[in-house]
């Protein structure tokens, strides 16, 4: 995202990368970001709200937030008919880092578009994470 926000590129250059090279940039081993995994995933709401909105032009972050909070279903969008095409790109968030900030999780529990089946499994093994260490169990 800071590299969107500080450079004379614009934002709507996000709607050229298709589905399929999405995901194997943001699963790539080499990914390296520089602020924290939430920055990835505020990026690819742009994105999936310009494949969504191809003709939109330079939407407002308060935009697409209302655009994937004002959605009805019970289900996370990557779950709905329309949502399921962009799973495999939200499969290689890293979610260990992406659950690092407390704000960050509320936010992301908002939108509603993680499965929260994702989330948990990830926010109990880091809760464990964080008992061992507490209790001194940590070896490593």
């Amino acid at each position: 995202m800071t590299y969107y926000l500080h450079s004379s590129r614009p934002l709507s250059e996000l709607k050229t990368l298709p589905i399929s090279l999405m995901a194997k940039l943001i699963a790539h081993p080499d990914l390296f970001v520089i602020q924290t995994e939430y920055s990835i995933y505020v990026m690819l709401k742009y994105w999936m709200y310009y494949q969504i909105f191809p003709e939109s032009d330079e939407p407002s972050i308060n935009t697409i937030n209302e655009y994937f909070c004002s959605l009805t279903e019970t289900l996370p969008y990557l779950l709905t008919a329309e949502g399921k095409q962009f799973i495999s790109v939200f499969l290689g968030l890293r979610l260990q880092n992406l659950i690092a900030h407390q704000h960050d999780v509320i936010l992301i529990l908002r939108d509603n578009i993680i499965p929260r089946t994702w989330l948990d499994s990830v926010i109990l093994q880091e809760w464990k994470n964080v008992l061992r260490i507490n209790q001194n169990d940590d070896k490593g």
